[in-house]
């Protein structure tokens, strides 16, 4: 949704089509993307999700859109999804060989930040981009710095140990900020260690913290 209204914003006819909303924009997203040249609101970019092109119903579309002409790409983004070798694997992604085949001419473009080269050739494989070229880049970037510290260690060493420096370093993080906004997420293994480190955070820095996993609505 971000997406689109900065898009929008620009001047580019965007939408998306999903579960998300209600059966009158899906109808109206559909009609926008399906007419005339005429048409001042016609759309060039459309954002869905794999589950939905698997549907009779977008799958006509594309067609037609075909038909006249105005299909110009399939971008995949998080294409890592494609792979059972991903950490994050989606197998309504393995689907989208149905576009690759009825759409050979239609160039496709499947962009990730995480994929090893076993997923990389999923990616290829799935989407037919065999005889493609491949853009690397490193996962380093300049907004980001990375730190280890090992926990067996901290807490075998250090006073309160990796709890006691982890609320510290939260502490000094929302001193440090002053009145500006300061937010945060701490990342867990299990799903009933995010309560409790919760819990504990909020205790010992007095600062808002709430749990969530995969387990919660």
């Amino acid at each position: 949704i971000d997406q689109v209204k900065s898009l929008q914003s620009k001047g580019i006819q965007a939408a998306v089509i999903s579960s998300g909303n209600t059966a009158a924009e899906n109808r109206n997203v559909f009609a926008q993307l399906l007419a005339g040249k005429e048409s001042v609101n016609r759309l060039v970019l459309v954002y869905c999700t794999p589950e939905q092109l698997k549907t009779e119903r977008f799958r006509d579309a594309l067609s037609k859109l075909h038909r006249s002409k105005r299909l110009s790409m399939l971008a995949v983004d998080e294409s890592h999804c494609i792979s059972s070798w991903g950490h994050d694997f989606r197998p309504a992604f393995r689907k989208l060989t149905w576009f690759r085949e009825n759409f050979p001419d239609v160039p496709c473009l499947a962009c990730t930040a995480t994929a090893t080269e076993k997923v990389i050739e999923d990616i290829k494989e799935v989407l037919r981009l065999k005889d493609s070229p491949c853009q690397l880049s490193t996962f380093n970037r300049p907004n980001i710095f990375y730190k280890v510290r090992y926990k067996d260690v901290m807490d075998e060493l250090k006073p309160g140990g990796s709890i006691g420096d982890l609320t510290k370093f939260i502490t000094s993080q929302h001193s440090a900020a002053g009145s500006k906004e300061c937010s945060g997420i701490v990342y867990v293994h299990k799903r009933h260690e995010t309560q409790s480190l919760a819990r504990i955070i909020e205790q010992s820095t007095g600062i808002s913290t709430v749990a969530y996993h995969g387990g919660m609505k």
